[in-house]
């Protein structure tokens, strides 16, 4: 069993790290959520917008952006429901209510990935791990994101120790019992992050099917473990569906909204990508340049090949876990390659084995060090200078990656999208729908800005139906480039504003018989 203490060193280390995470994580806390993908980040605001304003509901959470009956449901709003009833607790805004719901999601999954890394490879390792995982620019950029990825991570790394917990114990029903309760939690949240559990569990299951199939106080009756290990594994798969086979039925009432069913061809390809994208390395090199540069970072990026490379001399229990974060890396990225191909915070998924490879390769080092036969003084005056060549190269890492934590760090609510998202909140009674013609893609910034709801016609075609079928009352019309045809449903209408690339048109008497394009 690996060692799970940790020396007072270790504890004052590990506590210094940890501070120092939380001090870079609030400059500039307070700003709106438009730095890195504002798309996804105010889409997951917006809901918490709307409990505040019109009540809670867990099944019919609301995203008025397509119309009747304005929710367009994603995941399940366990993240979103914990910023609001924050924000109504504390007084404390959407946009920062939202920012530290992340923050406190992210560092409950440090906690997670803590327990499992202490009890599969022992305590110091955990200790580096869990650095590793706090201190890379990644996290520090996308842990203040008003993003729901991290709520994923940590029910998904609680439910990985859990099962394992069961595997070595499989007559605990408390480990079994409350593995289903966080897998299920952890596929309502985001069920494709769930995707990084697959590997250590299959890989220390085959373990104990192998090693211990002789052994009649591990394997117990046949029919017993299979039906456990697929209740343990079936269940959250299932209500991670049932959810989805909800939201989808929602999604298919409105004509904007049936492009983002998950069964919906285009959606299936969005998700998991083409073989011809496999096929081609500039998009596998993309993603690991992500990985290398911003989660492990250049002065560490050998770290994971001294963690596998040491596989001759490592136990066993180490080496099981090792493979299972590899895998737990490759896997979800190989599943769902298009979505970590186009958005790099899709990586939150895989940051937590990411780190366990970058710490098990320091730790390993640092074995290895301990091991030779100088004395103290100089393994010790190597280590002082080793870790200062490292701090400094590390700090270097993060003046390159300016670039990267520059969005989070400097926005401010003098944004364009933020005026304009203020001026329609201006005009008109605040309770009429907004419609907003463009021709990209469904941003919900602006409607969010406003505190109004309204119709994204990200998809011209759709968006005139919804218009022409709903037909209710309508007081303004934004646009992104003249369109005769929308405004044309109306036959009364006054430019209002005409400045940052939008126009803002006030409407009255709505006709309701568009002319030709």
């Amino acid at each position: 069993m690996p060692d799970p203490s940790l020396s007072r060193a270790t504890r004052y280390v590990l506590l210094f790290g940890v501070i120092v995470s939380v001090l870079v994580r609030l400059p500039n806390l307070v700003s709106p959520l438009l730095d890195n993908h504002g798309f996804r980040q105010t889409q997951t605001a917006f809901t918490v917008q709307r409990y505040l304003t019109d009540g809670f509901s867990i099944l019919h959470p609301q995203m008025p952006v397509f119309g009747p009956p304005w929710e367009v449901p994603f995941e399940f709003p366990l993240f979103q429901l914990t910023a609001a009833v924050l924000a109504k607790l504390t007084g404390l805004e959407v946009d920062l209510a939202c920012r530290v719901t992340g923050l406190l999601f992210f560092y409950v999954s440090a906690a997670m990935l803590f327990i499992l890394c202490r009890r599969q490879i022992g305590g110091r390792a955990a200790a580096i791990i869990v650095l590793a995982y706090l201190l890379n620019p990644f996290t520090v950029v996308w842990s203040r994101a008003s993003l729901v990825e991290f709520a994923a991570v940590t029910f998904a790394l609680a439910y990985v120790d859990l099962v394992l917990r069961w595997l070595s114990q499989p007559r605990s029903w408390k480990y079994l019992l409350l593995a289903i309760v966080c897998g299920s939690l952890g596929a309502l949240t985001k069920i494709t992050t769930m995707a990084i559990t697959v590997p250590p569990i299959l890989v220390f299951t085959l373990d104990r099917l192998f090693v211990f199939q002789g052994s009649k106080s591990r394997r117990g009756p046949a029919f017993f473990a299979i039906v456990t290990w697929l209740a343990i594994t079936v269940i959250p798969v299932g209500v991670g569906q049932l959810w989805n086979h909800h939201a989808d039925a929602i999604k298919q009432q409105m004509p904007l909204a049936q492009v983002l069913v998950s069964t919906y061809p285009t959606m299936i390809e969005w998700n998991f990508g083409t073989l011809a994208q496999r096929t081609h390395w500039s998009d596998w090199s993309t993603i690991f340049e992500r990985i290398f540069r911003w989660l492990v970072m250049p002065s560490l990026c050998g770290m994971p090949f001294i963690a596998l490379g040491a596989w001759p001399w490592i136990s066993r229990s180490r080496r099981l876990f090792l493979v299972a974060s590899l895998l737990g890396v490759l896997f979800p990225i190989s599943l769902f390659f298009n979505l970590f191909a186009v958005h790099d915070y899709y990586l939150c998924a895989v940051s937590p084995f990411v780190a366990v490879l970058v710490g098990a390769g320091i730790d390993q080092t640092i074995t290895l060090w301990q091991t030779r036969s100088a004395p103290a003084v100089v393994r010790w005056g190597v280590c002082a200078a080793a870790l200062a060549i490292a701090g400094g190269l590390i700090l270097r890492t993060y003046q390159r990656a300016k670039g990267y934590l520059t969005a989070s760090y400097t926005v401010d609510y003098t944004q364009p999208l933020v005026a304009i998202g203020e001026q329609i909140a201006k005009l008109g009674d605040g309770s009429e729908p907004v419609i907003f013609a463009n021709k990209g893609d469904w941003d919900p910034s602006i409607l969010y800005y406003a505190h109004r709801k309204g119709v994204l016609m990200w998809r011209h075609e759709p968006g005139m139906q919804t218009l022409l079928k709903d037909r209710f009352p309508i007081a303004l019309v934004v646009i992104s480039e003249p369109s005769p045809e929308v405004l044309s449903l109306w036959r009364h209408k006054q430019l209002v504003t005409d400045s940052n690339d939008l126009q803002v048109w006030r409407v009255d008497d709505f006709v309701g018989q568009p002319a030709n394009p």
